[in-house]
């Protein structure tokens, strides 16, 4: 939970003097080059400088969460509160990884208790390359959420790669598969291989022949077939 109990708990007008520092951050242009450096520099010391965790606290032997005012996040409803974002962050109001008897599952952040996903998996994580998705796992096969409970990937992958320009590929035995953020896409682990370069196509290599995947529904088009139709495909190019 990376949480610093050496440091002053933060309120929750720290928070909002951060979210206005990042945002005036943001807004500078690349001249303002001075401007950008103070403001950079303020949010960095005010970052360091103070406990952004929500604290987990217990009630009847059971773990709830608490926000910086000390309003109910979590309800003490859970052997163990298993992941928290801190206030401060992006990823402040995203659901938290909860566990009850030994198993897995994720709840809202509003206080209001409603899961997510119920407490019935092996194991459940937050991926640390898309904070907005969390890996479930079940014998020993993994999927992608959302933080709303939308499936991206199901339980069939053996290994999840980092996310790559859009692209959130994956491993099912020997096969590859993945999910395409700018389409809503999933597509099926059909094949030998799979790259989602920068600025070109996604490329696919299906039983030794070459090419690429439809935009519409994920099927495979081999490079002849591209070359004639021009049909439109997954992935940026230029």
């Amino acid at each position: 939970m990376n949480k610093n109990n050496n440091l002053k708990k933060a309120t929750l007008s720290d928070v909002k003097n951060y979210k206005e520092l990042r945002a005036r951050l943001y807004s500078l242009s690349a001249e303002q080059d001075e401007e950008r450096d103070l403001t950079a520099r303020q949010l960095s010391e005010l970052d360091e400088s103070l406990d952004w965790q929500p604290e987990v606290f217990k009630e009847g032997g059971k773990e709830g969460l608490k926000d910086l005012d000390g309003s109910i996040l979590v309800p003490a409803r859970f052997d163990a509160i298993a992941t928290t974002f801190a206030r401060h962050s992006a990823f402040a109001d995203n659901p938290v990884i909860v566990v009850e008897g030994g198993r897995f599952g994720i709840v809202k952040a509003d206080g209001s208790g409603d899961m997510v996903l119920p407490c019935e998996h092996d194991h459940i994580s937050v991926m640390r390359s898309a904070p907005h998705c969390y890996v479930v796992e079940d014998g020993g096969h993994k999927g992608v959420i959302l933080g709303s409970g939308k499936q991206l990937i199901p339980q069939v992958a053996d290994t999840l790669y980092d996310p790559c320009n859009g692209a959130l590929i994956f491993k099912a035995g020997d096969r590859f598969g993945l999910w395409a953020e700018d389409y809503d896409l999933y597509v099926e682990p059909l094949y030998d291989d799979l790259d989602a370069e920068l600025d070109a196509p996604f490329s696919a290599v299906k039983d030794g022949v070459s090419g690429y995947l439809s935009a519409s529904d994920g099927h495979f088009i081999t490079e002849e077939e591209w070359e004639e139709t021009e049909e439109r495909v997954l992935g940026c190019f230029i």
